[in-house]
């Protein structure tokens, strides 16, 4: 599979539990400190439209790379779980994106360890597409291995 520049990636964080500390804690790493009244009227929002756009052309810090112009949604699935999404532009990481995505891992093994999150992968959108996965909580998808190649 080849990856072109324009295509867009994404991390998918299933919250069945603390979405709140969850959603703070991850928003630290794109410098945004939300205050109870705005993470309140976030999940207001989201109670009646089923998503809620968080912020875009926000920049997440890992370790020492950053990636650049990411957005961040909050949806339901048909289980009730929160879905936490986070997209990019593969652009944005292509130059080292091997480095990007060990980080990007890294990144979301700590925060399911941290707050008990059973279900995470990252790939190319659709992530949940089991062909377009670049790593899951279960280790690496398959895009991981045609990339390697």
């Amino acid at each position: 599979m080849k990856i072109r520049q324009t295509d867009l990636m994404e991390l998918v964080l299933q919250i069945n539990t603390d979405l709140t500390n969850v959603l703070k804690e991850l928003l630290i790493n794109f410098s945004i400190n939300l205050k109870t009244n705005e993470m309140q009227g976030y999940l207001s929002s989201l109670k009646k439209s089923g998503s809620q756009l968080i912020g875009e052309g926000l920049n997440l810090k890992l370790q020492d790379k950053q990636i650049q112009n990411c957005s961040i949604w909050i949806r339901r699935d048909i289980q009730k779980d929160y879905l936490i999404e986070i997209n990019f532009v593969f652009k944005d990481i292509e130059e080292d994106y091997k480095e990007y995505l060990e980080y990007l891992k890294e990144f979301s093994f700590d925060l399911a360890r941290k707050y008990s999150i059973n279900k995470f992968y990252c790939g190319l959108e659709p992530a949940d597409d089991i062909d377009n996965q670049y790593f899951t909580n279960n280790g690496y998808g398959l895009l991981f291995n045609e990339l390697a190649i």
